[in-house]
């Protein structure tokens, strides 16, 4: 078995060296499991040793150019792959590319004759504003070439470029490196591609590849190192083929293809012998094509996020059900969709808070949609709400079905906190409709303010 000090010792081999060890290795083990996505390689990336050559003559390393080295050799692979799955472009086709520097992928790019625009984020202590300037050198060619880039944080802030700005957008091995909300990177991505057809273009470390399989079962530590560039300079969180698809779905994403596939000469063969030892996904590398589609979403799903309360911002003006209520509600009933709408039923709390973020202060019209309880239920409803400090109300009935309620109120500036609360709970078991026990009063699907 190829340990990875000794894999790291392959990587930095000339190609020809490398690749004859690694097929004597491949034919000296067993298969490790199904055979993988075939990739055709374009005619620009074909030769690895032209490619790696190309790359490799840069400064911009600096100091530390063993360094640089020795993360091309690793990453070779992995940029051809991730450039022989993007979809063609068009002349004119708009392309961002986050986490440019050390700008390899860029340069692969722009052989082809692809515009790219570049996205970086150094810190906040960087000292960047909302640009920055890099130049990158190549000694062989003698040529210098400054790459300008957009300097912003995507778990925090909200991308520099309006909606639907770019056909393609590569986010490679940044996800797994984001410690606090990589939704909001998604998002943000899935806002700035172009609808119906804008692409992403995502690579990220696989963490049930057969590597950390084999450490598992020898009871080693299958955590990445803490590292010297601080928290975003190591491996935070890495993500399944299965959690990946399901994440990238319910932010709006149709999953075109994704895959697993290894990069390295000789990766670690997953052990025999083990009874029921799924052997598909292992691959170290999960690569994945998908296209937006439909209303940009924030969700945040129970299995990547615990404390969701703490997430509370407001992403837009309005509360929407099934877009932003995870971020901008507290107090509902889970997500469920009623007939062709996303709602959450009140009652779970005796409060429920909407987070709204009105253009300006002063008088406006507060909307309140969603259903009344079904006509088993008899009666009515009164629906309450709180906003600064003045209450207004209205009664919906039993078996109306969909209500929209307007209420005049005088808002400040700034985001603001509605208060919703209503005078009784009714629950299905008692009314024969299912054996569901919740306290449930009218459900909800959206509240915002209008002029």
């Amino acid at each position: 078995m190829i340990g990875r000090c000794a894999r790291r010792v392959l990587w930095s081999l000339p190609d020809p060296l490398k690749l004859r060890i690694s097929g004597a290795y491949r034919r000296l083990t067993p298969a490790r499991r199904p055979t993988q996505d075939i990739i055709d390689f374009p005619p620009d990336i074909a030769d690895r040793e032209e490619l790696r050559a190309f790359l490799a003559d840069t400064d911009i390393f600096g100091s530390a150019p063993e360094e640089g080295l020795n993360y091309l050799s690793h990453a070779l692979e992995r940029f051809r792959i991730t450039l022989a799955v993007t979809p063609p472009l068009e002349p004119g086709d708009q392309v961002l590319e986050l986490g440019s520097n050390p700008y390899f992928f860029t340069r692969m790019l722009e052989r082809r004759g692809v515009e790219v625009t570049c996205a970086n984020w150094f810190g906040e202590r960087a000292d960047i504003g909302a640009k920055g300037q890099q130049v990158v050198s190549s000694p062989r060619a003698g040529v210098s070439r400054e790459f300008e880039f957009d300097h912003f944080n995507i778990e925090s802030d909200r991308f520099p470029y309006p909606d639907g700005t770019f056909r393609l957008v590569f986010f490679c091995e940044i996800l797994e490196h984001l410690p606090l909300d990589p939704v909001n990177a998604l998002a943000e991505i899935h806002r700035v591609l172009r609808k119906p057809d804008g692409v992403l273009v995502l690579s990220t470390p696989n963490p049930s590849r057969s590597e950390n399989l084999v450490k598992m079962l020898q009871g080693e530590n299958v955590y990445e190192p803490l590292s010297g560039y601080g928290v975003h300079g190591r491996h935070n969180r890495e993500y399944t083929v299965s959690e990946l698809s399901d994440l990238l779905v319910d932010l709006g994403f149709e999953v075109n293809r994704i895959f697993t596939a290894d990069i390295s000469p000789a990766p670690p063969q997953t052990p025999s012998g083990v009874p029921g030892l799924e052997l598909s996904d292992r691959g170290e590398y999960v690569f994945v094509v998908a296209r937006a589609n439909g209303p940009d979403r924030w969700r945040y799903p129970e299995w990547l996020y615990q404390s969701r309360h703490a997430l509370s911002r407001a992403v837009l003006p309005d509360l929407v059900v099934g877009r932003n209520d995870d971020l901008q509600s507290h107090g509902f009933h889970i997500r469920e969709t009623m007939i062709d709408r996303d709602i959450r039923w009140m009652g779970k709390d005796p409060e429920a808070t909407v987070l709204l973020s009105p253009p300006s202060g002063g008088q406006v019209m507060l909307r309140i949609e969603g259903a009344a309880p079904p006509e088993e239920v008899g009666g009515d409803i009164e629906v309450l709400a709180l906003v600064n400090g003045n209450e207004v109300s209205e009664r919906v009935y039993a078996g109306q079905g969909w209500f929209s309620l307007q209420f005049p109120v005088e808002v400040e500036g700034g985001d603001q906190h509605v208060v919703l609360r209503t005078d009784r709970t009714w629950r299905p078991i008692d009314v024969g409709l299912s054996a569901d026990d919740r306290e449930l009063s009218v459900a909800i699907s959206s509240v915002g303010f209008a002029p």
